[in-house]
């Protein structure tokens, strides 16, 4: 995201939020998503995939798998 000179302080510090939430959650996730997503079939391989990826996201507790019809 580019700075605006525009944004006012609140909006600087929102922007600022937005990326370190984005670095420190959403991109961990998709990656483990994306790990998860290779080894879908191999329930073995899930459930370590699984443990190995709590250690790679931050403040995640628990990680579910479900699939696109949310089972």
């Amino acid at each position: 995201m580019s700075s605006n000179t525009q944004e006012s302080p609140l909006q600087q510090r929102i922007r600022r939020q937005r990326a370190t939430l984005y670095n420190m959650l959403i991109d961990p996730m998709h990656r483990a998503a994306n790990r998860v997503a290779e080894v879908w079939r191999d329930r073995e391989a899930l459930d370590a995939e699984l443990l190995s990826s709590m250690q790679k996201v931050p403040y995640a507790t628990f990680l579910y798998g479900l699939d696109l019809q949310g089972r």
